[in-house]
């Protein structure tokens, strides 16, 4: 089993400067099966801790690999998450970066870095 902690930082501004959203995230690996669960820090109204398990990673190599991320509290079918893929994985880290600038409008990036604990 391995257990992994940190966040995502959003942004919606292009300089990103400071996040406009931090969701401290954690998951727990056993073998190709994972727990995963988000809580919104940036929201102090935001007492929902949504999570999912029991779910099989997807699209798996040595390096990279997909999963489904919750939605929702307790979120156990495909309604009710979206798919992360081809994150980048190791024995200490897992880390992903998403960047939507096709609109001007609404641009949005996206950083998740996750920290091996409790290493024998």
């Amino acid at each position: 089993m391995k257990v992994y902690s940190g966040d995502t930082k959003e942004y919606y501004k292009a300089n990103r400067e400071s996040p406009d959203r931090i969701l401290k995230e954690v998951m727990v690996l056993q073998n190709d099966l994972y727990f995963y669960g988000i809580w919104d820090e940036t929201n102090p109204h935001s007492i929902e801790y949504m999570w999912s398990y029991g779910f099989k990673l997807s699209n798996k190599t040595e390096s990279t690999f997909s999963y489904k991320v919750p939605d929702y509290p307790n979120a156990q079918t495909d309604d009710y998450t979206w798919e992360r893929d081809n994150v980048k994985y190791d024995e200490s880290i897992i880390s992903w970066v998403f960047e939507d600038d096709s609109n001007p409008e609404e641009y949005f990036y996206s950083e998740l870095t996750l920290h091996r604990r409790f290493k024998e």
